[in-house]
């Protein structure tokens, strides 16, 4: 599980975690990874997409073997979908589990949509990318928009995912955002052997105890493999010890 190898808990600690990067440093595929296996392990969980067709999403997770039919049926995954508006496609029939928007240049309007969402109360929430709703409205109030859906999921006691594309919004966006989130992943892309591998590490998570190495994993038919099995904590300051 990917918290406890991380971490060395079961769960993320709720509140809002931004997973940064580039592009193809493996963002999506990191918070999908932690998507299903919440709802494998019993919980309820949620995703806007703002990057990506509901259908893409659920082909992806088929290939990192999970089936998202059942839990889109049976209510223990939503989607939120702002992509479909994006390339001229609102209109289209809405299905079980999946509820699209007429905008993301109307942030009231999916603030209600969002709400609604919450009310089906998702262990995890899973917002990619709000890169690319700071693109269809003002920093300012997408911010704004961001302190109040952050207020939101810890009053319900989730975690909430927030992708974010470095390089897309301004280098004040990114340290407002980092500074009132919970936690940070950050994500790159490294050359090893010859070859662009994934790294990614936890630059910070709360009080919580862990290790700001960068580690590479890969992406497989099973989810997230990380090349480094142990994640030891940093050791504790000598007077805990004593």
């Amino acid at each position: 599980m990917i918290a406890e190898k991380l971490l060395g808990a079961k769960n993320f600690p709720p509140g809002t975690i931004v997973i940064s990067g580039k592009t193809g440093a493996g963002k999506t595929m990191l918070a999908l990874s932690i998507m299903c296996e919440t709802i494998l392990e019993g919980g309820n969980a949620a995703m806007i997409t703002t990057d990506a067709p509901p259908d893409k999403l659920i082909e992806t997770c088929k290939s990192i073997g999970f089936d998202a039919a059942g839990p889109l049926q049976n209510g223990t995954l939503h989607f939120l979908d702002c992509y479909s508006w994006r390339v001229g496609m609102s209109g289209q029939k809405e299905r079980t589990g999946i509820e699209s928007v007429g905008g993301m240049d109307n942030l009231n309007a999916l603030a209600i949509k969002v709400e609604e969402l919450l009310k089906t109360k998702p262990r995890v929430v899973v917002f990619d990318s709000v890169s690319t709703l700071n693109l269809h409205s003002e920093e300012k109030p997408v911010l704004r928009f961001l302190e109040v859906f952050s207020g939101r999921i810890r009053d319900i006691g989730s975690t909430a995912i927030i992708i974010v594309e470095l390089g897309v919004q301004s280098n004040g966006f990114e340290t407002i955002l980092n500074s009132t989130s919970d936690g940070r992943i950050e994500t790159k892309l490294d050359e090893g052997s010859g070859e662009l591998v994934c790294c990614l590490r936890v630059a910070a998570m709360g009080n919580t105890r862990h290790s700001t190495k960068w580690t590479r994993f890969e992406i497989t038919d099973k989810g997230i493999e990380f090349k480094e099995p142990d994640f030891p904590a940093p050791p504790l300051p000598a007077f805990f010890s004593r």
